[in-house]
């Protein structure tokens, strides 16, 4: 059985580039904008990892408008799925940006874009999982 790895992304050129690249590499992936569309899957499968993200522009979790970091920050605080790993995306380069986002939306680690090396994203995915299978 494939390992499942779901992506909150909402521009759909990344959709297509994350669904290319994970299914490539053997993963099965839920590539959505809707936030409480992810909710409702975890509750039926649990994803290895979730890639997430920062910017969503048009997301909402009970009628309340929602970025990446404040969607992660939800998951990271409810007990059934706070044990999933979260990869954060991020276009911000400065490492104290990066170190902010990382503490606010309390996810397992941050990831540049654009991305230009998917070796370097797989290895950061493989690095998430191994620790939480630790």
């Amino acid at each position: 059985m494939k390992e499942t790895i779901f992506v909150v992304e909402d521009d759909t050129f990344a959709q297509q580039f994350y669904g290319f690249i994970l299914n490539k590499h053997g993963y099965e992936t839920i590539i959505t904008d809707d936030v409480e569309k992810i909710l409702t899957k975890m509750d039926k499968e649990e994803p290895v990892l979730i890639i997430m993200d920062v910017n969503l522009t048009n997301s909402y979790l009970n009628g309340e408008k929602i970025d990446g970091i404040g969607f992660s920050k939800y998951i990271k605080s409810q007990k059934k799925y706070n044990s999933i790993p979260i990869l954060v995306i991020t276009a911000h380069s400065y490492e104290a940006e990066k170190k902010k986002i990382l503490e606010e939306s309390m996810a397992d680690g941050i990831f540049p874009k654009p991305i230009y090396d998917f070796n370097k994203l797989l290895d950061k995915i493989n690095e998430l999982k191994r620790k939480k299978a630790a």
